[in-house]
């Protein structure tokens, strides 16, 4: 029987794959959307949703230059991947 992975799990599997370039934007978003699910959380939902956003934008090579380049666009996502793993992590205790 496979086991479902945590939140905490996909979100770290989700920034080693954006780090990487591993991702392409649909599955990103995708996943996202599905964490986005996981807690009844305001604040965790808030970043994850930021994340969406980003992941989004990342997904667009004319949005990421309106907003300084796609490795600025991958650094803030990354940056709120991981601020949600941290949220997760509490969440999943």
């Amino acid at each position: 029987m496979e086991q479902k992975m945590t939140a905490l799990e996909l979100l770290n599997v989700l920034n080693r794959r954006v780090i990487k370039g591993t991702i392409p934007g649909e599955d990103l978003v995708q996943d996202l959307n599905e964490l986005l699910q996981r807690f009844d959380d305001a604040n965790y939902c808030r970043i994850i949703r930021r994340a969406l956003e980003w992941a989004a934008i990342y997904d667009s090579q004319d949005k990421c230059e309106r907003w300084g380049g796609r490795d600025e666009v991958k650094a803030l996502l990354i940056q709120d991947i991981g601020i949600a793993a941290g949220v997760a992590a509490k969440l999943e205790r």
